[in-house]
């Protein structure tokens, strides 16, 4: 797909978003933190911080840090499952979220409509077209579908089967595709499906502005560096890796077009 082609092919994708890239980055437990939701946000992708097991005024103070670092959209991702949950949709309803994402497991019609009403879109991950569309009649405005390549809770399919199977069934809302996705390459194949954006991961864990864990709360702060465990670095011009950036667009060039130089990097928990 080329790059003429690219503004069209997700447009549906960055109208719902209000971003210029139809990127998400997936909710990663204690790393998907103020500091790296923002940088996405701030470079024209689309951030979303991860409530995961976060106490509640942990939460708030992400969503205000948040806001603090960036004037653009992001959303929070609330893990049914977790034991703060119901708090949980209390802080994004009073904090007034933009998006909020449902994960873990499917959302009742209640929720939905508790997090609706404070003005958020809601999105929701569908892992079977059944359920997809008893969501969609309970108002949610979009959808995320992961494959089992992705951390989280996920489902055995894979990636590509569902959105064989979603792309070519559903059109009343946008759907973003999650799993094992790591170049432009593969964007633009799901784009081509149908797709309205791709959600990322695992590859924005490498990426400088990825901060540590929150320790007890607290970030580490600046200089701190990236995770320990992941080296990292830039790919020369002439590296067969790099063609990517050949054909794309200079201005996205932070997080996302950073490689991991260990050959085995796994996937955090999202979604």
């Amino acid at each position: 797909m080329e790059m003429k082609h690219l503004a069209a092919a997700w447009k549906r994708g960055t109208d719902f978003l209000g971003t210029r890239y139809a990127i998400l980055c997936g909710a990663m437990t204690w790393v998907s933190e103020s500091n790296l939701v923002s940088a996405i946000s701030n470079e024209g992708g689309f951030g979303v911080l991860a409530a995961g097991n976060m106490p509640p005024d942990l939460l708030a103070k992400e969503i205000e840090d948040t806001r603090r670092k960036t004037t653009f959209p992001f959303g929070v991702n609330l893990i049914t499952v977790a034991p703060c949950f119901r708090d949980h949709i209390d802080v994004v309803v009073r904090e007034k979220a933009p998006f909020v994402f449902f994960a873990g497991s499917i959302p009742s019609g209640k929720d939905i409509e508790h997090a609706k009403a404070s003005g958020a879109k809601v999105v929701c991950f569908a892992p079977v077209l059944s359920l997809a569309r008893r969501l969609i009649k309970q108002g949610v405005d979009a959808l995320v579908i992961e494959g089992n390549e992705a951390g989280g809770h996920i489902g055995p399919v894979a990636t590509s089967v569902l959105a064989q199977e979603f792309l070519l069934n559903i059109t009343e809302v946008p759907i973003f595709v999650a799993g094992g996705i790591g170049t432009g390459e593969m964007i633009a194949q799901y784009l081509a499906l149908g797709a309205s954006g791709a959600q990322l991961g695992t590859r924005f864990v490498v990426a400088e502005e990825c901060a540590p864990p929150l320790q007890g709360g607290v970030h580490p702060g600046p200089g701190a560096g990236r995770h320990a465990h992941f080296a990292v670095r830039r790919l020369a011009p002439d590296d067969p890796r790099a063609r990517h950036r050949e054909r794309g667009d200079e201005g996205l060039q932070p997080p996302a077009a950073r490689f991991a130089e260990q050959g085995e990097v796994r996937g955090a928990s999202s979604g």
